[in-house]
């Protein structure tokens, strides 16, 4: 008979390293990481006769501090859809303030909590799940409890599993929690009121930059739309903004008069002047909007920079006065409908045998908003997902209208990953300057 709770106390020398006071934010997001991939792969280990290889599952994401058990799970549970759902506190009660939830039939939900207190949460987070599916269990997977939350969620019909469940109730607080962090603020910053960490262009030219097969699918799959229209079109001074290390900048140097490279990073402009200092028509400044008005271009490349971008109509708007009247914008963003971050892809098989071993993943909620956190060396960056229409509109209301729209893929069987042979990496819009979106 299977145990409906399950303590990995194997895992507990683990969790206390969270209590470490030497322990850093970014380490102790590590160590969850390394938690959650263990406790996924128990949970197969000890539940696999109730929650088979074929079953159908849900992972439901109880916000926010589930979403730092998410990508473990994924890895463990390839096939399995995600919902979305966040509880808070109103006094005794609990309120549902956001939920996304993939109706349908599955056979198993299991919920991503790290710490469970009074388990009310959860069983809240459960009426959610149930008014949208029909689930056959449901399952928790948590890093600390206390007792008589346990109990509370065994009683509901859970199974239950966690690394700690037996901490102290202080006062309805799990002590010591996550080496008492908050998870919430955990999964979406690094460091409490620290600024933002200056993104690590350096060792990030260093693990993409120097790889031959990823500036191959770059230059065919993310820069080639930029390119072809550079050459069709000839201008006689280009504008590449957001260029980063100059990869895209020295590709439209043969198809113009004039190319200016342009990065808020003044270490991304260094490496592209160290990098391209031989190729003649080619200039690099790190530069601010204001800076950039003066530029008069008649073509610009604007390439996986509008999803970093918190203000898009005011960046937009500093694109279109950076360009001369007639002028060709070309702009490449990651494509909303599917997600690349390698650790939430799901499993996928295509019907030739070079691609059996790929993953991608249409994002969970299409309409909802959602901010993508990736780690590059000690910072995290923050990618938004924002709709199709979202960015139409936002060319329309700067006076830009939409020429073409492009979803590039792989030119070659040999180039890219080989998800970029049936799902697009990138949406291209191309837009030139139109009468102005007047609002009522």
């Amino acid at each position: 008979m299977t145990e409906r709770v399950r303590r990995v106390t194997e895992l507990r020398d683990v969790y206390a390293s969270l209590s470490d006071p030497t322990t850093s934010d970014l380490a102790a997001r590590s160590i969850v990481d390394t938690l959650s991939v263990r406790l996924a792969h128990e949970v197969h280990r000890e539940w696999g006769s109730v929650i088979p290889v074929d079953a159908r599952v849900l992972l439901v994401v109880v916000l926010r501090g589930g979403l730092l058990m998410h990508p473990g799970f994924v890895s463990a549970f390839p096939g399995a859809a995600t919902a979305l759902v966040a509880v808070s506190r109103a006094g005794e009660d609990r309120v549902v303030g956001y939920a996304q939830v993939p109706p349908g039939q599955y056979d198993a939900a299991l919920y991503l909590d790290p710490v469970v207190g009074s388990g009310a949460t959860l069983l809240r987070a459960r009426q959610v799940v149930d008014e949208h599916t029909r689930t056959n269990r449901h399952f928790v997977a948590a890093l600390c409890g206390i007792t008589s939350g346990v109990q509370t969620l065994l009683g509901a019909g859970f199974f239950v599993m966690g690394v700690s469940l037996d901490e102290v109730d202080q006062q309805g607080l799990v002590m010591p929690d996550l080496g008492k962090r908050d998870a919430g603020d955990l999964a979406f910053r690094l460091v409490p009121d620290a600024p933002t960490p200056v993104f690590p262009i350096e060792q990030f030219d260093t693990e993409h930059g120097d790889n031959a097969g990823e500036e191959e699918a770059r230059a065919d799959i993310i820069y080639r739309e930029s390119v072809r229209l550079a050459a069709d079109r000839r201008p006689q001074r280009a504008l590449d903004i957001g260029c980063g290390t100059g990869g895209l900048t020295v590709r439209l140097a043969p198809h113009a008069g004039s190319v200016l490279g342009v990065d808020a990073s003044e270490d991304a402009i260094r490496l592209a002047k160290m990098r391209y200092h031989g190729v003649p028509n080619v200039s690099f400044r790190a530069l601010g909007d204001a800076e950039m008005e003066t530029a008069s271009a008649n073509f610009a490349a604007v390439c996986m920079v509008l999803s970093v971008v918190d203000d898009l109509a005011a960046f937009i708007e500093s694109v279109r006065r950076a360009c001369a009247p007639g002028a060709t914008q070309v702009w490449t963003i990651p494509h909303p409908a599917f997600q690349y971050n390698t650790s939430q892809w799901a499993a996928k098989r295509s019907l030739t045998s070079r691609h059996t071993d790929f993953r991608y993943s249409a994002v969970p909620s299409y309409f909802g908003a959602h901010i993508w956190h990736k780690r590059v060396g000690e910072a995290t960056i923050a990618e938004r997902h924002r709709t199709i229409s979202e960015y139409a509109q936002a060319f329309c209301a700067a006076g830009l209208g939409i020429d073409e729209i492009f979803e590039p893929l792989p030119t070659a069987p040999e180039i890219g990953r080989p998800c970029d042979h049936l799902v697009p990496r990138v949406l291209v819009f191309v837009t030139s300057e139109r009468a102005r979106l007047k609002r009522e």
